[in-house]
């Protein structure tokens, strides 16, 4: 007894040949949704500086800080440099500044400059603050000057160490 072959299912290099044109088009079609969702960097930099004052007094108060806001429609990529001079203050060093900015996305690299570490969204505001909470000199009073390109705004400022009875010292900071 013979066994027909002639009707047999197709044959492995068809098979191969198919799955040759079927992976590029599978690989295509899943790297389009990646390149639709890249934002739209801005070509030049529109931002705000502007100060931003504590309360006037209070004991979770050690702070004056600035406000960085992208007034564009276009997304600031990560890495905006700026510089912040300031007077008055003593004991500012890198690693207060930097402690305080943990979830502000902005990194110093000296006591008078630095970079937003994340990107900006249109509409987005960041926070900068200057003054940590270990001062060398507690009773200061000056004022610091924030630059990110063009814009910058200037806040003064008395920083004062209050002692109570019976309490520990607190430290307050206070806008002019």
């Amino acid at each position: 007894m013979s066994k027909d072959i002639t009707t047999a299912g197709p044959s492995r290099r068809s098979i191969a040949k198919g799955a040759a044109w079927a992976v590029p088009a599978v690989s295509v079609a899943a790297a389009a949704p990646a390149l639709a969702a890249s934002p739209n960097y801005c070509e030049t930099v529109d931002v705000t500086v502007a100060r931003v004052c504590p309360p006037i007094i209070g004991a979770d108060t050690r702070s004056v800080y600035f406000t960085v806001t992208n007034n564009g429609d276009c997304v600031i990529p990560s890495g905006l440099a700026f510089t912040l001079s300031q007077t008055g203050l003593v004991g500012l060093e890198v690693g207060h500044l930097n402690s305080i900015q943990v979830d502000a996305g902005v990194l110093f690299s000296s006591p008078t400059a630095g970079a937003i570490n994340r990107d900006i969204a249109a509409g987005e505001t960041v926070e900068i603050e200057f003054v940590p909470d270990v001062l060398l000199d507690a009773d200061v009073v000056g004022s610091a000057t924030l630059t990110v390109g063009v814009p910058s705004a200037t806040v003064d400022y008395t920083v004062l160490e209050i002692d109570l009875p019976l309490l520990p010292s607190i430290q307050v900071a206070i806008c002019a």
